[in-house]
C-alpha cells in the first residue's frame, strides 16, 4: 500500500488545514463568554476538538505508511539476500 507523493501531500495538506480550523475553533469558543452554558455550544466544541485530533491522525498517517513501506522492504532484501546465498553454497 505505498502512497504516492501527490496523496502524501494531499494528506498533509488536509491535515494541516484541519488542525488550524480546530485548534482556531477551540480558541474562539473559550474565548466567547456565554458559549460554556449554552448545550449547542458544548457539541460544537466536541466537534472542534474531533477536527483537531482527525488532523493529527492525517499528518501521522503518511508517516506511518513510509516506516511500513520501509520496514517491508528490509525484509524483503534479506531474504532475498539469504536465498541467493543459500543458492550459492
Amino acid at each position: 500500500m505505498a502512497l504516492t507523493v501527490f496523496y502524501n501531500a494531499v494528506l498533509i495538506i488536509v491535515g494541516i488545514i484541519m488542525i488550524i480550523t480546530g485548534s482556531l475553533g477551540i480558541n474562539l469558543h473559550n474565548r466567547c463568554e456565554t458559549a460554556s452554558a449554552d448545550s449547542v455550544s458544548r457539541g460544537e466544541q466536541g466537534y472542534f476538538i474531533f477536527v483537531l485530533i482527525l488532523g493529527i491522525i492525517l499528518l501521522i498517517i503518511p508517516l506511518i505508511i513510509f516506516i511500513y513501506e520501509q520496514n517491508a522492504s528490509s525484509k524483503s532484501t534479506q531474504k532475498i539476500e539469504g536465498v541467493e546465498l543459500g543458492s550459492m553454497r
